[in-house]
């Protein structure tokens, strides 16, 4: 289609405006913020721990979340703007995990196959609380 003088840009400027804004309505809705507006740092000052670690539970919980919404981006066609980091932090051995060793491996195998590296990264944090 032809667009006269710059109209072409005016439209182009809407429609990524109106992916950037369907995208932040999707992650929004699924509990995401902006780095910049984050309240996990303060949250994390109110984390008191009381016996009982699921870790593996936690990381396959944490990746299928962002991998579904990984999906709804791709239909989207806004999955490459976005980037995932799941921060899990424990304080101890997983004893309360739901999900085996083997099972856990295999379905962080899974999610490696199915994102690119940049899409999702993990950082497991263990600290003596």
């Amino acid at each position: 289609m032809n667009y006269p003088n710059g109209a072409a840009q005016n439209a182009q400027m809407a429609n990524n405006l109106h992916t950037h804004f369907l995208s932040e309505v999707a992650l929004t809705a699924c509990g995401f913020e902006q780095a910049t507006r984050s309240s996990t740092p303060r949250e994390i000052w109110n984390i008191h721990p009381h016996g009982g670690t699921a870790m593996r539970d936690a990381l396959l919980y944490g990746n299928n979340l962002m991998n579904r919404l990984h999906d709804l981006l791709e239909k989207e066609h806004t999955a490459a703007n976005w980037s995932f980091l799941h921060i899990l932090i424990t304080d101890g051995h997983d004893t309360d995990s739901n999900a085996s060793y083997q099972y856990t491996q295999q379905m962080l195998s899974n999610y490696r196959n199915n994102l690119n590296v940049r899409d999702l990264k993990i950082l497991i944090l263990g600290v003596d609380i």
